[in-house]
């Protein structure tokens, strides 16, 4: 079992306004912006997938 955490969530005034999340992922410097509820669902499927 891993126990690396594969995300870098920024959650600032901009974040907060808009009702999304900034993420990063492990490994990467892309920045991509996501709802909240999208980011959340996302990864309920990454971890259900694992299961």
């Amino acid at each position: 079992m891993s126990l690396e955490v594969p995300y870098i969530l920024v959650l600032g005034d901009k974040e907060k306004e808009s009702g999304s999340v900034t993420v990063r992922r492990y490994g990467s410097e892309k920045l991509e912006e996501y709802p909240v509820n999208d980011f959340v669902e996302k990864v309920r499927d990454q971890i259900r997938d694992k299961q």
